[in-house]
Order: C-alpha cells, then structure tokens, then sequence
C-alpha cells in the first residue's frame, strides 16, 4: 500500500472506474503488460474461494441451528455424503439474488455489503463483550474454575463496550453512515427479537410439560 500511495496519485481518474482497480493501475503505471486482466483472474479465483468457504460456513450453520431447535428441521437433512443440502440450496439463493440485483443495476450489493461490514463486526463484538460479563459471572457464581481469564475483567470489558457503543453514535450523527447503521440495527433487533420469542416459546412448552407430569403424579 506505501508503495502504491507514493506512486499513483490520488487524483488519477482510473481510481474512479470499478472496472480497474487500486492495484490494477498500480501494476499498469510499472509497465506490467496486461495488468489489468491479471488482477482481475487474481480477485475471481480469490472472490470464489471467499464464496466456497462462506457457503459451507453458512450451509454447516444452518445444519447446525437446526438440530439445536433454532431452525427449521429442513435444514438438517444431509445427502448420502453427509452434505446440509438443504442448507447449501438455501445459502446459495442470497448470492443468486445478489448477483441479480447487481446484473440489473438495482442495488450495488458489493457496496452495500462492504458499508455494512464494518457496522456488523461491531454488534458482533458488543455482543460478545455483553456475553462474557453475562456468563463469567454466572460461572463464578457456580463457582466453575476458569484456567483463562481476561487481564482487567470486568473494567477492560465495559469499556469495550463504551468504545463500540460510542463509535455507532458517531457513525450515526457524523452522517456518512447513517444507512448502514440503521439498516444493521433493525436486523440485529429483528434477531434478538426472534432469540426472544423462542426462549420464551421454548419456556411455556417446558412449563406445560412440567404441569402434566406434577399432574399425572
């Protein structure tokens, strides 16, 4: 990247065409013939790697929270290689309504996506940091033994926490990623509040089931 910044110049208007690329017009400038092209097989077989691993990360989840009882028992039934099927079949159908929203100009997914990454890693962490205050009180409480604990717990946690609460904000009022963040907070709600509802689901089932055994004792 030094050796970018101190050769192309911020202004060169190949920066501004999608169809290039950082590295592309950096290669180019250093007489590289077909730089461009090479680049581009570069990212394919890379975007395609990114896509093979992200589908079986997805398809293994689905399997995953299936048999937990967080998801449809669909997608829990494997072929005769032991593969989610159903999982992969489901997985794959977002990257074909990306590729179709990009196709037809729609939306710029890859965009979208890239905006966004930034605004989920951060809810991903909270939610770890809210999780390890949670659950290390819990265990203490139970009084399991913890062979690692975190240097400066619970103060380095909370202010994890105020960090990533306080970057959102200003993410929110500076403005440049007002949409993103929005957008990212209603889905993390829309989680939660699906998490909600099925323990709560879960809870009435077991206290029904608890209520016909005193019952029939």
């Amino acid at each position: 990247m030094f050796i970018t910044v101190c050769l192309i110049p911020y202004n060169n208007p190949l920066l501004k065409d999608p169809t290039w690329g950082t590295y592309s017009v950096t290669l180019s400038a250093l007489g590289i013939p077909e730089a461009r092209h090479i680049v581009n097989f570069v990212v394919l077989t890379s975007v395609c790697s990114c896509f093979n691993s992200a589908l079986y990360t997805c398809s293994r989840m689905m399997y995953s929270l299936s048999k937990r009882g967080d998801a449809p028992k669909s997608f829990g039934l494997t072929n005769h290689n032991n593969s989610p099927w159903v999982g992969v079949i489901f997985s794959s159908l977002f990257s074909i309504v990306a590729v179709y929203l990009t196709a037809t100009e729609s939306m710029n997914i890859y965009d979208v996506l890239m905006l966004a990454t930034g605004t989920v890693s951060l809810y991903v962490y909270l939610a770890i940091a809210i999780s390890q205050l949670k659950l290390r009180k819990k265990l203490e409480a139970d009084g399991v033994d913890i062979p690692f604990k975190m240097w400066l717990f619970p103060w380095l946690t909370y202010l994890v926490i105020i960090f990533i609460i306080g970057a959102l904000i200003t993410m929110v009022i500076e403005g440049t990623y007002f949409k993103e963040v929005a957008y990212t907070s209603v889905l993390a709600l829309f989680i939660i509040g699906l998490g909600i509802c099925k323990q709560k689901f879960n809870w009435g089932k077991d206290s029904e089931t608890k209520l016909k055994l005193s019952d029939n004792h």
